[in-house]
């Protein structure tokens, strides 16, 4: 996980987006989610993020702003609560699951990338703002 989110910083991308994310990352690997954002920040790559709509992860934010710089945030929609998350950037899918052994799978193609970026699009239009 590690491996494939700190390529993610080197990647030359100007933008991540993000669906279904519950910072669990920052329970699973307390520290490490941390200064991937600084580091984000200070490459300024912008993020957009859609959050899972539940009041412990709203809480949760709020409560970690300083690492929502240069980015924007909406919450699902519906209720809904993952036990992972969807990271998308140029042409890479990266599938996230922050179970007890975090892991990850990255997918790497031109046309999933773009469906996965339609989805998150249709999805941004009716999530909620904070």
């Amino acid at each position: 996980m590690k491996t494939v989110l700190n390529k993610s910083l080197n990647s030359n991308a100007k933008e991540f987006t993000v669906l279904g994310a519950s910072r669990l990352g920052t329970f699973a690997m307390p520290g490490f989610m941390e200064e991937w954002h600084r580091e984000r920040i200070k490459k300024k790559i912008f993020m957009r993020i859609i959050f899972d709509n539940k009041k412990e992860i709203k809480e949760n934010v709020l409560k970690n702003i300083n690492l929502l710089k240069y980015s924007e945030y909406r919450f699902m929609p519906i209720n809904l609560e993952s036990a992972g998350g969807t990271l998308i950037y140029g042409n890479k899918v990266i599938l996230r699951s922050w179970t007890k052994e975090p892991f990850s799978i990255v997918i790497e193609s031109e046309e999933m990338a773009n469906n996965q970026r339609k989805y998150f699009e249709e999805l941004w239009k009716i999530a909620k703002k904070h």
